[in-house]
């Protein structure tokens, strides 16, 4: 695997030296089941409007019975919140493009709950929206927005370092709770 094909890939090397020694690996492990055998990433179980959710057959979820603005407000986040975009090939086929977490989240909200993320992009300008990339020691990636003279915030990362900052969350009725 050379080093050229890694950056193709959007994969991040800090030390060159670690693709030589992954090269010459017996095993590795990882935390992100499926990028390693499949270089894809899905959501497979989750959590939304105070119900869990699993989406590994031959379970299923219907999400019409979460509250549609809670949903509507998940899909924004997880649209304005990603640097990852679907493009065309030549050869006219669809590929996501971008970071496999973040794809993995995009393709959710896309085919699951049939959003359309690239409206929502539209819906502001580049003056109206500041990104934050991800921050490996504050485990996070944030994006903010101004609507109607408002901002809003979006972040998305490690749950062990965000859950600690929350004051309130949104309930299964849309509506805040502290």
């Amino acid at each position: 695997y050379s080093m050229k094909q890694m950056q193709r890939d959007n994969c991040l090397v800090r030390v060159l030296a670690a693709c030589e020694t992954m090269g010459g690996a017996n095993t590795i492990c990882s935390d992100k089941t499926g990028t390693l055998t499949t270089n894809r990433m899905s959501v497979v179980q989750g959590y939304i409007g105070e119900q869990s959710f699993d989406l590994t057959p031959p379970h299923g979820f219907d999400f019409a019975t979460v509250d549609q603005g809670l949903l509507a407000l998940l899909c924004e986040s997880v649209s304005l919140n990603s640097t990852v975009e679907q493009k065309v090939t030549d050869s006219g086929q669809k590929v996501w493009d971008g970071n496999k977490t973040e794809q993995g989240l995009l393709q959710f909200v896309v085919a699951r709950l049939h959003w359309d993320y690239k409206s929502t992009r539209r819906a502001y300008s580049r003056d109206a929206k500041k990104q934050w990339p991800f921050n490996s020691s504050k485990k996070r990636m944030t994006t903010m927005v101004l609507s109607e003279g408002r901002s809003r915030i979006f972040i998305k990362g490690a749950p062990e370092s965000l859950l600690c900052e929350c004051t309130a969350y949104m309930n299964a009725s849309n509506e805040e709770v502290s």
